[in-house]
């Protein structure tokens, strides 16, 4: 028997991934943020690709020399970043990051503390975790400061007042006992409540009502009150993220996309990608006329050109979206942007004709501008929970023990909605519900 080996070439077809299409997809995927740092950074390893120079808004980023059109606003004086500006992305220019809750918190104290008491604020605000919870003592934080231990307690008391109910407590506990006071200051209150927090929230995550009513002298109907009524109105921690809903954008955020109405007055509408008209783009002609008899300036210029071709696939995907949506909720026109149940990122693709992917890489991190100057991100108009959270609400309501979340995940499916846990979860903490071990 002998043995042979040969080679074969077989014709067929096959799909592979291009190089336009990864640069597409992960350009498609920043916010305005990142893009504007993806290009001053390509700005400054590609000599072909310059940018011109343009006054811009304050509000929309958008070359501007006046009072803005869109939004308003004077102009910031501060130009757009060029290739001189390698990766100094000017304070004004392109879209900003929303008000970080901390910013946001030493702002409101500040309004009713002395000035000289910045120093101790700043202290106790950056001894804040991620849940409002303070981490430190307050002979530490006198410290740190460099003050008193009265001060920095008459800012820390200063800081529960003005905050959202719960910040700067110390643990669960304190942090219920800080929204149960302050509900109180407002007539909303349960009669003993109080005392379940503070002495029996133990017991209360086990579920033992009756021993709790025993301990307390009370009949346990009280004892089922106030567990409803922490249940309802009470929150593990502060909601010190609040202004991340999704139905609203976080201040000082500058839009991605404008929606105006067109210039005959007549109902329509018209779309307009503010990068597109902020990021003035053009590879150098001189460099385009020395491409023909040098190598090296030719790489630049092809890669301008590509990086180029990318942007306007980016600028064309999001007008492309932006106009689907109006179209399925043309209340979005006159600043009514109530999102259809039923319109989800998976059917905008199919209309579209797009993957899926491609939607929620095309709308994740980016806002719309409507003709009312409201600034919305392109995930409210997507938002298809408001039927699951209601049937998690009639869930919720009629629950004759607290139901664990995989139990409502249970229960939601049986309803017909498909969902995750941990998409149960977030529900329920929109709903202002506890988990079931605190219920």
């Amino acid at each position: 028997m002998t043995l042979t080996v040969s080679v074969d070439m077989t014709p067929g077809f096959g799909m592979t991934v291009s190089a336009s299409l990864v640069a597409y997809a992960r350009l498609l995927a920043l916010s305005g943020t990142e893009l504007d740092q993806a290009v001053a950074q390509e700005l400054s390893e590609n000599p072909a690709l310059v940018q011109d120079e343009v006054d811009t808004c304050r509000g929309c980023g958008l070359a501007a020399d006046g009072p803005c059109h869109y939004c308003g606003q004077e102009m910031s004086g501060v130009r757009i970043p060029t290739s001189r500006d390698v990766l100094q992305l000017a304070p004004d220019a392109g879209p900003v990051c929303a008000i970080a809750w901390a910013d946001a918190l030493m702002r409101d104290l500040m309004l009713v503390l002395p000035a000289h008491y910045a120093r101790t604020a700043a202290v106790v605000i950056a001894s804040l975790d991620d849940r409002g919870y303070l981490t430190e003592e307050l002979s530490d934080l006198a410290a740190m400061a460099g003050t008193d231990v009265a001060r920095a307690q008459h800012v820390v008391t200063t800081l529960r007042e003005t905050g959202p109910a719960g910040v700067g407590a110390r643990d669960l506990r304190d942090c219920l006992l800080i929204q149960i006071d302050r509900l109180a200051a407002v007539g909303v209150t349960s009669p003993c409540a109080r005392a379940v927090v503070a002495d029996h929230l133990d017991a209360l995550a086990r579920g033992a009502t009756a021993t709790i009513a025993r301990r307390l002298g009370v009949p346990e109907s009280e004892v089922t009150l106030a567990r409803d009524f922490i249940r309802r109105e009470l929150l593990p921690r502060p909601d010190i993220h609040a202004d991340a809903d999704a139905g609203s954008a976080p201040a000082g955020i500058q839009p991605d996309v404008a929606v105006i109405r067109s210039a005959d007055h007549r109902g329509g509408f018209q779309v307009e990608v503010l990068e597109e008209r902020r990021m003035l783009l053009r590879i150098d002609p001189l460099h385009r006329q020395v491409a023909s008899v040098d190598s090296q300036v030719a790489q630049w210029v092809r890669r301008g050109d590509f990086f180029l071709a990318r942007l306007r696939e980016r600028w064309s995907t999001i007008r492309r979206i932006t106009e689907y949506l109006l179209e399925k909720q043309p209340g979005l026109v006159i600043g009514e942007p109530a999102a259809d149940p039923h319109l989800t990122r998976a059917a905008a693709a199919t209309d579209l004709g797009l993957n899926p992917s491609t939607v929620s890489r095309a709308i994740a991190g980016k806002y719309v501008l409507l003709p009312s100057r409201q600034v919305l991100p392109f995930a409210a108009f997507f938002d298809g929970s408001r039927a699951v959270c209601a049937d998690l609400e009639a869930i919720l309501a009629a629950e004759d023990r607290p139901l664990t979340d995989s139990e409502l995940c249970q229960r939601l499916g049986d309803a017909g909605h498909t969902v995750a846990r941990r998409t149960v979860a977030k529900y329920r903490h929109r709903l202002r519900v506890l988990p079931s071990t605190y219920r």
